[in-house]
């Protein structure tokens, strides 16, 4: 039978030194509760762990009824989610992101302000962008999910998640409307 260690201590002897004072260490950690990396931690794995608490989160509704994302497959459900959390994070901040500031900070009084204007509508978006986002988002769950749109909603609510493992939505705030005429 081949024993590693026995084997490791033929070919070197740093090497062998180097695997005992890791496993010594490891169990010395494990005992005295310290984390070192959770493949090591058997505490790590023993409990199901429970969502407790409440996360800010953005919501789309479509003709009144929020959209179930979850059941879309995951590229489809990134391609409404995704940009929709970087639009409502732009709506939050005014349309100022750190693109903006580093085009202010370097090139705003190096060119003239025709040019300067072209950059930075060509590079960032502004609050003129919404309404074509809106319409985006709308013709894409259109086909998404074969229905017509008449209103689109983005906001953003807060889920609670309860005891009896129910998810409550609370505090909702909408950030833009599209009603289409």
């Amino acid at each position: 039978m081949n024993f590693f260690l026995r084997d490791v201590w033929k070919q070197s002897k740093i090497v062998f030194a180097f695997f005992v004072v890791f496993i010594l260490g490891t169990i010395w950690c494990s005992f005295s509760k310290m984390e070192i990396t959770p493949f090591f931690l058997w505490a790590h794995y023993s409990d199901q762990q429970e969502p407790t608490g409440s996360f800010e989160r953005v919501y789309i509704k479509v003709n009144g009824e929020i959209l179930d994302l979850p059941e879309l497959s995951r590229p489809t459900r990134e391609m409404i989610q995704l940009p929709t959390e970087y639009f409502v994070q732009l709506e939050s901040r005014s349309y100022e992101t750190s693109t903006r500031h580093v085009i202010r900070k370097h090139l705003k009084n190096k060119c003239s302000e025709s040019f300067y204007s072209k950059i930075q509508k060509r590079l960032v978006n502004s609050e003129f962008d919404r309404d074509e986002y809106l319409n985006w988002l709308k013709r894409y769950i259109e086909r998404i999910y074969e229905i017509e749109v008449k209103t689109l909603e983005v906001g953003t609510c807060e889920l609670i998640f309860q005891e009896d493992r129910t998810v409550e939505r609370v505090n909702e705030e909408l950030i833009t409307k599209l009603d289409v005429k």
